[in-house]
């Protein structure tokens, strides 16, 4: 992070979540992992792609598997690409 600042760059972590990843946030309403995104906020850029994902996206069509794969098929990496574009732009991160 020292070094990383005292260049002016930034760095973004992109967390991309798995399919079991999004049934937890359905059922609970957050992520088991919003401590660790709390936690690294403070240092790097966090962008969660769970939380940024359409309501009206089903699972079974962006995901390559059923079940626990976390792989992105061709339209699951055109919506990530897409909301990673935005959220850069939004920034204006270069």
């Amino acid at each position: 992070v020292k070094k990383i600042k005292k260049e002016n760059k930034k760095t973004i972590l992109i967390i991309i979540p798995s399919q079991l990843d999004f049934f937890y946030y359905k059922k609970f309403k957050k992520s088991y992992y919003d401590n660790l995104i709390k936690k690294i906020s403070r240092h790097v850029i966090c962008l969660d792609i769970l939380k940024l994902i359409p309501k009206n996206i089903k699972m079974k069509d962006i995901y390559t598997e059923k079940g626990y794969g976390a792989h992105l098929n061709k339209k699951g990496n055109l919506l990530l690409s897409n909301i990673i574009f935005e959220f850069l732009k939004k920034n204006e991160i270069k």
